[in-house]
């Protein structure tokens, strides 16, 4: 069972207290989190505008991740299309969470 207000509260209150430490050095330390219903557009867009990390909560399955289409219906994205909207060339990503199931073989496709 998902739980995505409590996620989104301990993200953000990581996020609050990361920015804190002084262990931060080489990037800026203003963080700007946004929320987004996982819709393939939605992902296209954060990865066109150049995010530095991306946090997935929803379901998964052994070769794909579940997103949602515009009419709120399931959209299956394999994890190599997601590899390589990650990976660009010119991508500033450098973080990928993803919590679903299966999230072990997301991470294994990414790295």
């Amino acid at each position: 069972e998902l739980d995505l207000a409590k996620e989104y509260n301990n993200l953000k209150d990581a996020l609050i207290d990361a920015s804190k430490r002084m262990v931060v050095t080489e990037v800026s330390r203003e963080v700007t989190l946004s929320v987004h219903f996982a819709t393939s557009d939605s992902l296209r867009s954060l990865m066109t505008l150049g995010c530095r990390a991306f946090h997935f909560s929803g379901h998964g399955s052994p070769q794909h991740l579940y997103f949602e289409d515009g009419l709120g219906t399931v959209h299956p994205i394999p994890i190599h299309d997601l590899k390589n909207l990650c990976v660009s060339h010119n991508s500033p990503l450098r973080l990928v969470v993803v919590q679903a199931c299966y999230s072990h073989n997301v991470g294994a496709s990414i790295c």
